[in-house]
C-alpha cells in the first residue's frame, strides 16, 4: 500500500468515530406528551360540559315523561297502544308526540353521556401520559409560598407573594 493511502485510511478511521460521537441523540419527547400537557385540561372541561348537558337533557326527558303521565291520568283510553312490535303507537296524537319528545330527549342524553365518558377516559389517559413522560417538576401545581432557610446561627421562614 502506498503511504498516502495509509494516511487517508488512518485519517478516516480517526475522524469517523469522532463524527459519530458528535451526532446528538434525539432527546425530544413524543408529540403526544406536549399535547397532553394542556389537552388534559381541555378534555376534562369538555367532559364536564358533556355530562352537564346529559343531565339537562335527562331532566327534560323526565319532564316529558311526567307530562305524558299527566296527560294519561284523567283519560287512560287516550294512552292505549295500537299495533304490535316496533309499530306500536298511542291512539292520541298528543300522547304520541309527548312520547316521541321524551324518547328524543333520552337519546340525546345518552349520546352526551357517552361523549362525556370518552372525554373522561381521554383526560385520564393524558394525566397518565403527563405523569409518566412529563417534567419531573410539575408546573401545574402552584409554587409553594413558604420557604425555610437555615444557616449555622439562624433559622428562618419566609413567605413569598
Amino acid at each position: 500500500m502506498r503511504p498516502a493511502m495509509i494516511a487517508v485510511v488512518l485519517g478516516a478511521s480517526v475522524v469517523a468515530p469522532l463524527a459519530a460521537q458528535s451526532v446528538p441523540m434525539p432527546s425530544e419527547r413524543p408529540w403526544y406528551v406536549s399535547v397532553s400537557r394542556y389537552g388534559k385540561w381541555v378534555s376534562l372541561a369538555g367532559a364536564a360540559g358533556l355530562v352537564t348537558a346529559a343531565a339537562v337533557f335527562d331532566s327534560d326527558a323526565r319532564a316529558a315523561d311526567a307530562a305524558l303521565s299527566g296527560f294519561c291520568e284523567p283519560d287512560p283510553t287516550q294512552c292505549q297502544l295500537v299495533g304490535s312490535g316496533n309499530g306500536q303507537r298511542y291512539i292520541s296524537a298528543t300522547a304520541e308526540s309527548l312520547y316521541q319528545e321524551a324518547a328524543r330527549l333520552k337519546k340525546k342524553s345518552r349520546s352526551f353521556l357517552i361523549g362525556g365518558q370518552f372525554a373522561i377516559v381521554s383526560a385520564g389517559s393524558m394525566f397518565l401520559i403527563d405523569l409518566l413522560y412529563g417534567d419531573k417538576t410539575p408546573r401545574n401545581i402552584p409554587f409553594p409560598g413558604l420557604e425555610l432557610h437555615s444557616t449555622p446561627r439562624q433559622l428562618g421562614l419566609a413567605v413569598r407573594f
